[in-house]
């Protein structure tokens, strides 16, 4: 078997379009070999992409001028929470053209267009919507709790500088635009502090419960000043706390003698941990959500 010719240096190593290639002396033969696939129209590499960025950096090769990454793909590269059914690894990339005209057509792609460039920035080295933006865009193809999630890490001081005058902003100029009511719905229960969309989720499950809304992720000290820890959810009168723990509290070693660590050092000084797992996620948190109200009944400041 004929061994394919070489590439110039120039596209050698990563994903090319072809008419970049055909302008560097690249035949369309050698574009059909079989060392070479393609995962758009007009693309070619060495392998599919295997995930959003690699799509993304795929389809960047020949994005045309005056667009950029947005929606489902722009919240992937900023690494927001989306569905499960957005995270697949054949999921087409979604490309918003500034134009009044057409959107971009083609096999993995999805179009829109936008008459003006909107907010943007650059993740990766590609052009994409910024974050804020791209919670707007994805009001139509969200639910009001997707939404809340996406507007929780948003807003998580550990992650970026935004707040929620950011978002509120954001609502305020999106009045008229598809899915600009989930938008505000989702707004009125974003808060600062989630860490995770579990974390936003048992969250709104004790809120929706009837019961008071938890600090989150709060530093807890003594009265004398030393600190206990930062747990996830705290109620500070009924000196109760409350910790989401994932499967990497279980497998990961170092995680679980923090957690036993940190639980020996709140139970020392009077304060009740209680641990939710995705056993009561996977109920919608009934059981906990029982436990605690329960809880904050017996813990009541007398």
């Amino acid at each position: 078997m004929t061994r394919p010719a070489s590439l110039p240096a120039s596209i050698r190593g990563g994903p090319f379009s072809t008419s970049q290639a055909l302008t560097l002396g690249v035949t369309r033969d050698r574009l059909r070999s079989s060392d070479l696939v393609a995962p758009f129209h007009g693309v070619r590499a060495a392998s599919m992409p295997a995930d959003a960025l690699e799509a993304a950096r795929s389809y960047a090769s020949r994005l045309p001028p005056d667009s950029w990454f947005s929606h489902v793909t722009a919240a992937a590269l900023w690494g927001l929470p989306l569905p499960f059914r957005f995270l697949h690894p054949k999921a087409p990339v979604h490309v918003t053209t500034r134009s009044a005209d057409r959107s971009i057509r083609g096999r993995g792609v999805v179009g829109h267009r936008s008459v003006g460039r909107g907010a943007l920035a650059v993740r990766s080295g590609l052009p994409l919507s910024h974050p804020v933006a791209t919670w707007v865009e994805l009001a139509p193809l969200l639910s009001v709790d997707e939404l809340i999630r996406m507007g929780d890490a948003l807003v998580d001081p550990h992650r970026s500088g935004l707040t929620r005058d950011d978002l509120a902003l954001a609502c305020r100029q999106a009045v008229g635009r598809r899915g600009c009511v989930n938008l505000r719905r989702a707004f009125a229960e974003v808060r600062e502090g989630s860490r995770s969309p579990a974390e936003t989720d048992l969250r709104l499950a004790i809120t929706r419960g009837g019961l008071p809304m938890p600090f989150l992720n709060v530093d807890v000290h003594t009265a004398r000043g030393r600190f206990l820890g930062q747990p996830d959810l705290t109620y500070g009168l009924a000196r109760l706390v409350i910790e989401y723990e994932g499967d990497h509290h279980r497998t990961d070693v170092a995680t679980f003698r923090s957690d036993i660590e940190r639980r020996e050092r709140f139970e020392d000084e009077g304060w009740r941990v209680l641990r939710v797992t995705g056993g009561d996620a996977r109920q919608r948190f009934v059981r906990a959500i029982e436990r605690i109200g329960r809880l904050l009944c017996e813990r009541r400041p007398r």
